[in-house]
């Protein structure tokens, strides 16, 4: 049996993003830099075929919980709900963080007083998805079928815009319901494609979700390796156009460009693992 993502990242090479993203964790100078650095890290800690150091994640998270939480600027941080949330189903199922727990919390609270034509979002109903499968609220109810009309057109879903292919994935990753196979393969080719852009946020979403149903093809394991490859010997991920005018200081391109990349690349990396290991076990091979 193949292992297309078994080399994706050596422990060494995990060591120096690690080390890599260590520099960045400053809640007091930078919370939002602060919340990816130690959830790209998260990624890499957690991984049993990686680092596989589950209680230092965990540790390092209670320590990013309890940093925000005591923020002065707390409520006007604007820290990304999905990212905070997706960090506490990471590391809070096997280990006990009751400050992480408590920030995560103010998420739901959150998303539960909003208006029901919010609620309607793909992007809040995969949210509260997530929320959910934490055990914070209970699942959504609505079942929206319009937004669901690309499965039935495939020829309409490869020339689909990047908001309405994020809706579809949104509103499928909240019903938790299998996507076609059709479907799949078409994402998964639009996903690939969208790289030669360098639109790796936007390729990445779609790939988690694809990895996350299974639906793993050629295509997949193509881009995810793309992905993998953009690491430097820094151990940060992203390269730019040498050839282009950057406008950005050296700062501002780390925050919006390399740790971006740097975290999509680790979670990528960690769910294809994660793939493996449950293709291996249903195959009767064991965990790997």
């Amino acid at each position: 049996m193949s292992h297309p993502f078994e080399a994706l990242l050596s422990r060494e090479q995990a060591e120096t993003t690690l080390a890599y993203l260590d520099q960045h964790r400053d809640v007091a100078a930078a919370p939002a830099e602060a919340m990816l650095a130690t959830f790209a890290r998260a990624c890499l800690l957690t991984d049993p075929d990686g680092l596989d150091r589950g209680a230092s994640a965990a540790a390092e998270a209670e320590e990013l919980a309890r940093a925000l939480l005591a923020h002065p600027d707390g409520a006007t941080l604007k820290l990304d709900p999905f990212i905070l949330t997706s960090h506490y189903r990471m590391v809070g199922q096997d280990h006990d963080c009751p400050a992480f727990r408590q920030l995560v919390a103010t998420v739901a609270n959150e998303l539960e007083r909003q208006p029901e034509e919010v609620q309607r979002l793909g992007r809040v109903r995969a949210l509260r998805r997530m929320l959910s499968d934490a055990g914070f609220l209970s699942p959504p109810q609505l079942r929206p079928e319009k937004e669901l009309g690309l499965l039935n057109d495939l020829a309409a879903l490869l020339v689909a815009s990047h908001q309405e292919i994020d809706d579809l994935v949104d509103h499928l990753a909240a019903n938790g319901s299998a996507i076609p196979a059709g479907a799949a393969d078409i994402l998964s080719y639009v996903a690939l494609a969208e790289l030669r852009n360098y639109h790796v946020d936007w390729s990445s979403k779609v790939l988690r979700f694809l990895l996350s149903m299974g639906s793993v093809n050629d295509s997949v394991t193509e881009a995810v390796r793309f992905i993998a490859l953009q690491r430097s010997t820094s151990g940060g991920y992203g390269f730019t156009d040498p050839s282009a005018q950057d406008p950005l200081s050296p700062r501002d391109r780390f925050r919006t460009f390399h740790l971006p990349i740097t975290l999509h690349a680790v979670w990528l990396i960690r769910l294809a693992r994660a793939f493996e290991r449950a293709v291996g076990t249903s195959a009767g091979q064991g965990p790997r």
